[in-house]
């Protein structure tokens, strides 16, 4: 089962395009990508290439190619989204975390600088598809994305999240959908849930109503 399978017919005209910092409380069906967690799967998946100036740009080239493939399997599905965001973390020292648990990640090591220097080709990449994208100060992705996701749930639109983190998975709920890219996985489920119930609360935009 894949993505297009919990989308809808792709409408007139349709654009990925959220303008970066506009609240999307009345958006009809929004897409927010977890750019941080794509980044990192990029970058352990890509090996290594180097552009003629010496600039590693492996990671790059896959995150492009997995958000082509992500952006196809969208508009021809039966419910794409209207709109579409992709958020990235902002420097871990700079996290609000940090700030009340001083602790906090201090013992993962810092970013590769091979990595941390292909981020703003990824941006830059988003910006040519015409892809929103956001760095919110102190605020990591996975806020970002709960706040958006409450938003648009409190305008009775729907939200499909598309990230492996299953700490995201606390927000999935009727109108919302946690997708997995990979491997064609079908929406993320955690247990202890009947069927009938799964169906109800991972597959909501096939079984509900608004």
């Amino acid at each position: 089962m894949s993505m297009q399978d919990f989308l809808s017919p792709p409408a007139p005209g349709f654009a990925p395009v959220l303008v970066p910092g506009a609240r999307p409380i009345a958006a009809e069906h929004i897409c927010v990508i977890d750019g941080s967690n794509m980044l990192h799967r990029a970058w352990a998946m890509g090996g290594s290439r180097q552009r003629a100036d010496g600039l590693e740009v492996a990671a790059v080239d896959l995150f492009s190619k997995m958000m082509v493939k992500l952006m196809r399997r969208m508009h021809e599905g039966r419910r794409p989204p209207s709109h579409v965001v992709v958020f990235f973390d902002p420097p871990r020292a700079e996290s609000w975390r940090r700030e009340i648990f001083p602790g906090y990640k201090a013992t993962r090591p810092p970013m590769d600088q091979k990595l941390a220097d292909q981020i703003p080709l990824m941006k830059g990449m988003c910006e040519a598809m015409g892809i929103a994208w956001s760095v919110a100060p102190k605020h990591e992705a996975d806020d970002m994305i709960a706040a958006y996701v409450e938003d648009v749930v409190a305008g009775n639109g729907r939200c499909s999240i598309v990230s492996t983190d299953k700490d995201l998975m606390q927000l999935v709920r009727p109108g919302v959908l946690q997708l997995s890219t990979v491997q064609q996985r079908p929406p993320l489920e955690p247990p202890g849930f009947s069927p009938r119930r799964k169906a109800a609360r991972f597959f909501p935009v096939l079984v509900c109503r608004k």
